[in-house]
């Protein structure tokens, strides 16, 4: 798109049938939301790759596994490493509930939890 020099060009996009921009803050949501899901799958695929498995193995099954998709090239089994099975739960549990959700509820119920067992500070 050739524009001019001191053109101000806005992100937006439709929501039914009214136009709307994005703000800053939804656009930092979303880099967050990106940078969280890269970073656990590359945590993920070290963990797998680490019990032995090679790296397009890995890369396969970790990303089957935050997707929930189902799909295996035969890492997941009952014969699986235990430490290999845990790191698929947790990788399934955030994919199907979504981080924001398991972060913020866990959060929360620190911060809910921890008076209730220590005693409230007066």
């Amino acid at each position: 798109m050739l524009l001019p020099d001191n053109a101000v060009s806005e992100a937006d996009y439709w929501q039914g049938d009214r136009r709307k921009f994005l703000s800053d803050s939804q656009i930092k949501t979303i880099a967050l939301f990106v940078f969280l899901y890269f970073l656990l799958f590359i945590v993920g695929v070290i963990i797998t790759a680490a019990y032995g498995y090679s790296l397009p193995e890995s890369l396969f099954e970790y990303a089957s596994t935050l997707s929930t998709v189902g799909l295996s090239v035969g890492v997941t089994s009952a014969d699986a490493p235990v430490g290999l099975l845990w790191t698929q739960i947790i990788g399934m549990f955030l994919g199907r509930l979504e981080f924001f959700t398991v972060f913020i509820g866990t959060i929360r119920l620190c911060q809910d939890a921890f008076p209730v067992i220590f005693g409230k500070k007066q």
